[in-house]
């Protein structure tokens, strides 16, 4: 049986079946003398909530980054290109050239160049992911060769290029 009355302090009493009397302000002292000062109580108990936002928070934002982030940033879609050059110098005895075609996944092309001993190379390749590069090499014309050797070919400058001393001109 619970019995409730007030002192002359006006503090609440309880007596619960035979158990001494005591108040609400003395249960609450004794809590506090228990675990320490109020202030102390307080402050754990606001760094505790504290911590828990921020870890939250933390958490929040760490999943964000990463749901936000792609799984695989360097993977994309099949992108197809085209493209080709082509050299040809007569005077310097260049030419070479090359062209390639792609639907994204797989790759076809040439390139070709003119070798010194007269000859015209090409070489024609497919590469995808699963057989990787393969190349078909061919050769156009005969290999010849000098009967005489005798110094190297050079050229020597035309008039009509940079001048390092320039001349002052009047007029």
């Amino acid at each position: 049986m619970q019995e409730k009355g007030h002192n002359e302090a006006g503090e609440c009493m309880a007596n619960v079946e035979g158990r001494e009397r005591k108040s609400l302000m003395q249960v609450y002292k004794e809590k506090q003398h228990n675990s320490g000062h109020q202030s102390q109580l307080s402050l754990s108990f606001l760094t505790h909530t504290k911590m828990i936002k921020v870890a939250t928070l933390l958490v929040v934002v760490v999943v964000s980054a990463t749901l936000a982030k792609p799984s695989d940033p360097y993977k994309s879609g099949a992108i197809p290109y085209h493209f080709a050059y082509g050299v040809k110098d007569d005077y310097a005895g260049t030419d070479f050239g090359h062209s390639e075609n792609s639907d994204g996944s797989n790759v076809k092309g040439s390139y070709n160049v003119q070798l010194p001993d007269g000859r015209k190379q090409t070489v024609e390749y497919v590469a995808d992911h699963h057989q990787g590069y393969q190349a078909n090499v061919n050769y156009k014309g005969k290999a010849q060769y000098p009967k005489e050797f005798g110094p190297a070919v050079t050229f020597k400058p035309s008039g009509g290029g940079y001048d390092p001393k320039p001349r002052p001109s009047y007029h």
